[in-house]
């Protein structure tokens, strides 16, 4: 691969396409149009050689220098990012010690220019036109059945991507060295499946955001399940489920980003001393900031894995950072262990792996077949890391090579072969001599390679949305999930705290979900001045402890521009209050959760959710209070979907959304729970025999 460097100036880069959910990295607008004012400041990243050179030039330069990085990754670097001039950019350009001057290329997600919304899969490959709003999954005509959810009755080929790639990890023992993954995505929602040592989340204003809410749109969880899903029967088993998972966040609740903190996230990663970065995103511009940061994260020493891209239907150009000489770069095949037609394929392809109907975690634990090299990304670093574990200090180009000699170059796949753990591992040692003297051509795989019909793949799998991560709620259109999703995090960005109660939870989880939720409902109904007028809290109505007063104050004064993203005069009556109780319903679910991510109790433990996950509980904790600690996650997540079902069906928002078919027996308890629940509903005494007997015998610990 030829290395690719840009020239000294202003890089106007072609549009960024990041094989995530329909993700686009859009350039700033070219000035080449006689009208735009080129006195205008754009955002730029520079790099300088040195810190003096930085303070003598800026000083002749009318810069706003933004503060928009969350660590100090990039001033390590020289780098910063700043407002300035299109013409001030020029002359920045002839400044002796300017290392690199690019703009700063922005992500956003992808829409049409009509009305409607856009519909995007899990790694952005296919796009489908919503006929309006409010249209239900059903009414999708362009749905095509690429997106399929697992028939939990049927599991027998959830794991066929592993057998391809010969990498079933009851057949070989993983090494004993500790190997870091760092994956460079959009977060990882907590999930008893997937263990995560650290989370550096590096989006402004995400400080406060809780990890049940880390991943909203689903692609970093995906890609964390097919690396290192735990291997315990339940989601999806990943190829090294002992792998240390270090999450780092570059793309937002909407899967945006922009280079710098892309090249951000590489450098954090240097500092944190991974061993593999997963990057299962990618360009067709070639970014020398970003190339810059891969080249010190190959000096020191970090094997780099990265998406070739889907643009098999287009001009099957290999994206970067793939393309870089520095960065192992993965391409998808089919069921067939083919070549698949959305892959990237140009010269620089590396090595290839499965990437259609790929099994993966979804954010609320569902399990979901996806395509895209994205997934094949995944299984490459999964498989690299297990090599990586039978001894640490093996350099990249050790593993890289170690991957190439052992491919399987035995079908359909052309100039790269699919990889092959098994075989790998079987001439590991032999390759190791043979690497010192750099004569490994004579290692031919020559095994057979497991091929599936796509038929049967899918035979085991029911359609459904994935966009509908509500798993099953086809009631919830994409357009209306966006707007819940929103009311989701909401409570995170804006931290309540006692200014109003009856929007927190912490005095009583399930009396504020049951009058939030009502809320939302009547709101959809009759709009939100009735609502805040009609509505009552379960608890005191409206007394100093639970005021709705503070919360008809507070909704009233929201920015609902900011927050729906369009002015609510632009939209119909029905139309915004439609969706303005869809973000509140999303505000409801999230109370619905905190209620278990905050008040969890096991063996006498309690959490009281200020730690990020079960990895920094701290040490002398047994596995099994480990492994308790996680099924909070996956309470929360029951009782977000009673919600959902509320919601699309009888509108019976009480604290039967919190009845026991949503708890794991004898291993956890909501703290209070009793007390919350008697307290929130003034039917109790009418409630059937079986479910007071049920919350009368979980005793509260008062």
């Amino acid at each position: 691969m030829k290395k690719r460097n840009l020239v000294k100036g202003i890089a106007v880069m072609m549009a960024f396409i990041v094989s995530v959910t329909g993700v686009h990295i859009q350039p700033a607008k070219a000035k080449t149009d006689n009208n735009v004012n080129e006195d205008n400041k754009q955002q730029y990243i520079i790099q300088f050689e040195s810190p003096d050179i930085y303070e003598s030039i800026t000083k002749n330069y009318d810069m706003d220098v933004l503060d928009n990085s969350m660590t100090n990754s990039l001033d390590k670097e020289n780098i910063i990012i700043a407002e300035i001039t299109d013409s001030e950019a020029e002359k920045l350009a002839d400044e002796t010690g300017i290392v690199a001057l690019e703009e700063d290329i922005f992500v956003t997600g992808s829409t049409n220019n009509d009305t409607k919304d856009i519909l995007i899969n899990t790694d952005g490959e296919k796009i489908y036109n919503i006929p309006d709003e409010d249209s239900t999954v059903d009414n999708i005509s362009s749905y095509d059945n690429d997106i399929v959810t697992i028939n939990e009755n049927d599991r027998k080929n959830i794991e066929w991507s592993l057998d391809v790639i010969n990498a079933n990890n009851n057949e070989y023992t993983i090494g004993n060295d500790t190997v870091k993954i760092a994956i460079l995505d959009s977060g990882i929602t907590a999930t008893a499946d997937i263990n995560v040592e650290k989370r550096i989340n590096l989006i402004p204003g995400e400080e406060n955001v809780e990890v049940l809410y880390d991943d909203i749109s689903g692609h970093g969880t995906a890609i964390a399940s097919v690396i290192a899903g735990k291997d315990d029967e339940n989601g999806v088993t990943g190829v090294n489920p002992n792998a240390k998972i270090y999450s780092v966040k570059v793309l937002d609740e909407d899967n945006r980003a922009n280079v710098s903190r892309i090249a951000e996230g590489i450098y954090k990663c240097i500092d944190e001393g991974v061993d593999i970065i997963n990057m299962s995103f990618g360009t067709t511009g070639d970014s020398e900031i970003l190339h810059n940061a891969i080249q010190a994260a190959d000096n020191a020493g970090i094997l780099m894995i990265a998406a070739a891209g889907n643009r098999g239907e287009q001009d099957k150009k290999v994206e970067y950072p793939a393309a870089y000489p520095e960065v192992f770069s993965v391409g998808a095949t089919n069921t067939k262990s083919e070549l698949s037609n959305i892959s990237s394929s140009g010269n620089e392809l590396n090595i290839v792996a499965p990437g259609e109907n790929v099994a993966v975690l979804g954010i609320w634990d569902e399990i979901n077949l996806m395509d895209g090299t994205s997934l094949s990304t995944a299984e490459v670093t999964g498989a690299a890391s297990v090599l990586l574990s039978l001894d640490n200090t093996k350099s990249p180009e050790f593993i890289r090579e170690l991957i190439s000699s052992a491919a399987n170059y035995n079908a359909g796949t052309y100039n790269a072969g699919i990889i092959d753990l098994a075989y790998a591992i079987s001439v590991y040692d032999e390759f190791a001599e043979k690497f010192q003297t750099h004569k490994t051509d004579d290692i031919i795989n020559t095994q057979n390679i497991a091929v599936y019909s796509a038929d049967e793949v899918k035979a085991s799998w029911q359609t459904t949305l994935h966009e509908n991560v509500l798993n099953g709620f086809s009631g919830i259109s994409a357009a209306a999930l966006k707007i819940i999703k929103k009311g989701l995090r909401y409570p995170d960005d804006y931290r309540f705290g006692d200014s109003f109660p009856a929007l927190n939870g912490n005095r009583n989880y399930i009396a504020d979900y049951i009058y939030i939720a009502k809320l939302a409902r009547t709101t959809y109904t009759d709009g939100l001045s009735n609502a805040l007028n009609d509505v009552g809290h379960p608890i005191n109505g409206d007394n100093g402890t639970y005021s709705v007063a503070d919360v008809k104050r507070y909704l009233s004064n929201i920015s609902w521009s900011d927050i729906l993203g369009y002015a609510p005069k632009s939209v119909s009556a029905e139309r915004l209050r439609n969706d303005q109780g869809r973000f509140l319903i999303g505000m409801a679910m999230h109370t619905a959760m905190d209620a278990y991510a905050h008040r969890a109790r096991i063996d006498g433990l309690a959490y009281n959710g200020t730690q990020a996950d079960q990895q920094t509980l701290g040490s002398g904790y047994s596995d099994k209070i480990t492994k308790d600690f996680n099924l909070r996650w996956t309470v929360a997540k029951k009782v977000a979907e009673g919600a959902a079902t509320q919601w699309t069906g009888e509108h019976d928002f009480s604290i039967l959304q919190f009845h026991k078919a949503v708890h794991e027996e004898k291993l956890f308890k909501m703290q209070h729970f009793l007390s919350y629940a008697k307290n929130s509903d003034s039917g109790w005494s009418g409630r059937s025999s079986s479910v007071k007997t049920f919350f009368e015998l979980r005793k509260a610990d008062e």
